[in-house]
């Protein structure tokens, strides 16, 4: 059952990002949410367990779901799976490791391990045990006896959770801040705090970027346009305006981004053109089966890589669900 500070937090959470249909969340407005409630993975894996456990089973796809549904089925599921992975991984970690002879783990130890499972901003090893984590001193100070590795992922997940909704937090108080409007926010993802600080560093008081200060900024994101093409769509994406306020600097830096990644993958049309000349006009049935697990692959890999929540996420989470249909009927 939830206590009654989870359950708001819950709520707020399934209202922020119920846009689709009232008191309802479709599609990605779910992963959305689970994100947001603090459920969100580190890693490739983690980030793609969490994308398949937030799939509604197919009565849902079409209708939605409640609060109820996703407070109590999703929410759930969600947290398990993620527990789930860190404590196999915990375990891995852990499991060479020398007990002290009072049959303690070594503190330094169990603090790598969690850094290694969990790589968040956690403070330095102190001397003192007032110096570590408050979630995590009560289980560093553990007799051995009754230390548990579950356990302590649990506590973890908590640790977890408390730090990724601060930064759902942070995120939520500059698009207030900005007036930033749904589908701008969405598109800016984990970068809007990033993108925050160096539009205030470089706007200061006049509250917006010449175009020229926008287009020295791009080096400093990693918007490095490369083709000639991309050069020419990002120049004349500049020019649309003189000056950016912070919302249209953000469009602006989506648009280009997208323009850069959206692009041919010229490897992939070349292992296809190569293998179907090798049978001619048609591609045999293997051959095929072969080209949609590698295109199963690079799409899974530009997934992982995706920001949570985007445009660029959505369209290629439905092309990887119907290259895998495609892949599951032809087998």
């Amino acid at each position: 059952a939830l206590n009654v500070e989870e359950r708001e937090m819950l709520q707020q959470v399934f209202e922020l990002n119920s846009h689709t249909k009232e008191d309802l969340l479709l599609g990605l407005e779910i992963q959305r949410a689970v994100v947001e409630a603090g459920l969100a993975g580190h890693d490739a894996q983690e980030r793609r367990q969490v994308a398949w456990a937030c799939r509604p089973p197919a009565a849902w796809q079409d209708e939605g779901i409640s609060f109820e549904e996703f407070a109590g089925k999703v929410i759930p599921t969600c947290r398990q799976t993620l527990i789930q992975l860190r404590q196999e991984k915990m375990q891995k970690v852990l499991a060479s490791v020398p007990r002290e002879w009072t049959g303690r783990l070594p503190r330094s130890r169990l603090y790598e391990a969690a850094r290694r499972v969990l790589p968040l901003d956690f403070p330095e090893i102190g001397d003192e045990v007032e110096d570590q984590p408050p979630a995590l001193t009560e289980l560093v100070t553990t007799d051995g006896e009754s230390f548990s590795i579950s356990v302590f992922a649990s506590e973890l997940q908590k640790f977890s959770e408390d730090w990724y909704r601060s930064q759902a937090q942070q995120r939520r108080e500059i698009q207030q801040l900005w007036s930033l409007d749904q589908e701008t926010f969405v598109a800016s993802g984990a970068d809007l705090p990033h993108l925050d600080m160096i539009f205030r560093r470089v706007a200061g008081f006049k509250g917006f970027l010449a175009r020229d200060e926008a287009e020295v900024l791009f080096d400093e994101l990693g918007v490095v346009p490369q083709s000639l093409m991309q050069k020419r769509k990002t120049l004349g994406f500049l020019n649309e305006q003189s000056k950016y306020d912070f919302p249209s600097f953000v469009k602006l830096v989506d648009k280009i981004r997208w323009l850069i990644v959206s692009q041919e993958d010229r490897q992939l049309h070349s292992t296809f053109m190569r293998m179907a000349s090798e049978n001619a006009k048609s591609v045999h049935a293997a051959t095929r089966r072969a080209m949609r697990r590698i295109k199963l692959s690079t799409l899974a890999k530009c997934l992982d890589d995706s920001e949570n929540g985007t445009e660029q996420q959505e369209n290629l989470m439905k092309e990887l669900t119907e290259e895998a249909d495609l892949q599951e009927n032809e087998e």
